[in-house]
């Protein structure tokens, strides 16, 4: 867990911070249903679940059995059991292991026991961890989960950073890790207790938690409480820095689009001709584009940045308010942002006959030219039409002409959209009659 060779390792978080609910009944069944959606949209996305049984290592803490709910609540059920580890430490370690078999059997799967024994004093923490690691090689053909969450990668983060100076450390926890997967880094600790109390999920609460002797609970009570009073967004900004470096180390779990950036004035062009939509690696071009159209810009940019990724994978457009009068206006792989009006027309070229390569090659110099966003094209009516979607959105800021365009009989779609439906298999080797 955060030591040796990052080759296997792969490092993703993702936080969704959800707005404070009142206290009814109702708000809170939403609250669950939300925790729900977001867990298995974290874990789909990021596929950390296949084929494979799931093996869930139990202690009866609170962050292994919200894991356990949470599986069991979206589906999981038909592939999971436990795994529980006595480390004989303390007389209370066996009614832990009663209370993990007893929810194994409600919930009608097996729980494996293992006694952990002779683990020295001195180190304790690393020793057992060994001890743990050295189990789960037996189950090779299974996926394990493990309940770390956002804070553990925090803390963990900040204990490598006053033991160790290889910046490989500030990478945390790894989501996954060979066959070891850890699907609640997509939740901080206030969240995971809070779905516990309004999904009614029953834990122990472990009283070694409060003995600072520890090195991570040193951090977790004494350090950590400081910061979150003085900076009450450090989960947020850890979040954003992580994924940024996992990205810039090349051990990101999705890597990122090829995207392009081309500056005109006040605004910026940030684009890829990936085939699929890919919302992922744009952001420090974002953040670098913003520096040169208001190099007097301040403050962190990760929340308008989280509001452009869930624009492009919800297929909105905008505009997106940013800072000091700066817009991002947004389409399929491509970000516009401007300090801009532009008056558009819908002028266009004449048709032309082109493939798919020729496409390719025309859109690599007219993306070039900003004054023209958003780029789109006019499809001349015909039967291989019909397997190209048309836009309801072509111009974000220009509603009108927008309109007018749907309502006419041409048919519209913006480049990058179209780039995505030729390139599918059955439409590669066609030719199209359009204008740009």
């Amino acid at each position: 867990m955060g030591h040796g060779s990052n080759v296997n390792k792969l490092y993703t978080l993702n936080l969704y911070f959800f707005k404070i609910l009142l206290t009814m009944q109702s708000k809170d069944i939403a609250f669950v249903r939300r925790v729900q959606r977001h867990f298995k949209n974290f874990i789909q996305e990021y596929s950390l679940l296949n084929e494979k049984k799931i093996l869930v290592s139990a202690s009866g803490g609170v962050d292994s059995m919200v894991l356990v709910d949470l599986l069991f609540s979206c589906g999981y059920s038909d592939k999971l059991n436990l795994i529980h580890f006595n480390h004989s430490t303390r007389i209370g370690q066996d009614s832990e292991q009663d209370f993990v078999n007893k929810k194994a059997r409600q919930l009608g799967i097996s729980c494996e026991n293992i006694k952990l024994e002779n683990l020295p004093k001195s180190n304790f923490e690393h020793a057992a961890r060994e001890q743990r690691y050295k189990h789960y090689k037996n189950f090779s053909d299974r996926t394990i989960c493990l309940g770390h969450h956002i804070d553990d990668s925090f803390e963990w983060s900040l204990m490598q950073k006053f033991r160790s100076s290889n910046y490989n450390s500030s990478l945390g926890i790894p989501l996954k890790n060979k066959n070891i997967v850890r699907p609640l880094m997509c939740l901080t600790k206030e969240q995971i207790r809070r779905y516990a109390k309004e999904a009614s999920v029953e834990f122990i609460e472990d009283p070694t938690n409060n003995e600072n002797k520890y090195e991570r609970n040193f951090l977790r009570n004494e350090v950590i409480p400081s910061i979150k009073k003085k900076y009450p967004k450090y989960l947020k900004h850890y979040v954003h820095a992580h994924n940024d470096l996992a990205k810039k180390l090349k051990c990101h779990l999705i890597k990122s689009a090829n995207y392009q950036v081309v500056y005109k004035n006040n605004s910026a062009l940030i684009y890829t001709l990936n085939e699929r939509l890919n919302p992922s690696g744009f952001e420090y071009l974002i953040v670098k584009a913003m520096k040169k159209i208001n190099p007097n810009s301040r403050g962190s940019l990760s929340t308008q940045i989280l509001k452009i990724k869930e624009a492009m994978k919800n297929y909105k457009s905008g505009p997106l308010v940013l800072t000091k009068g700066i817009y991002a206006y947004v389409s399929f792989n491509c970000i516009f942002l401007t300090k801009e009006t532009y008056s558009l027309n819908t002028d266009l070229k004449k048709y032309k006959n082109l493939s798919l390569s020729e496409f390719k090659k025309l859109l690599c110099t007219e993306l070039k030219n900003i004054t023209k966003f958003p780029h789109w094209v006019k499809l001349e009516q015909n039967k291989q039409v019909k397997d190209f979607s048309r836009n309801k959105k072509l111009f974000p800021y220009n509603r009108d002409l927008s309109q007018e365009l749907i309502d006419s009989k041409d048919h519209h779609i913006s480049a990058l959209k179209l780039l995505s439906q030729w390139s599918k298999p059955k439409n590669r080797y066609k030719k199209l009659h359009l204008s740009l």
